[in-house]
């Protein structure tokens, strides 16, 4: 059975993939690992473009087009985040 990510966001926090190891990244994407229910399982890692669109399952990992689109990805993810964050605050609060 192949495992499941979940792209959780893209910085620069770390500069070294989990996946292969390499060194010096600019930027991460972090990804959650998921079970079969497609709960959170253990804690989200680093990985750099390449590993990510690999471990999300795109056609050509390595290709530019596939880079762009985990980063638009990954931003988006962000911003998903960011904004249950800030609703669930609001709802703290009312």
């Amino acid at each position: 059975m192949v495992k499941k990510f979940r792209m959780v966001g893209i910085n620069d926090d770390a500069s070294e993939c989990s996946c292969c190891g390499r060194q010096g990244l600019k930027r991460v994407v972090w990804l959650m690992p998921l079970d079969v229910d497609g709960n959170p399982e253990g804690d989200a890692a680093p990985y750099g473009t390449s590993c990510a669109a690999t471990l999300m399952g795109y056609a050509y990992p390595k290709s530019s087009a596939s880079k762009r689109k985990i980063e638009a990805e990954a931003v988006m993810a962000m911003r998903q985040t960011v904004e249950d964050a800030v609703t669930g605050i609001r709802k703290a609060h009312m």
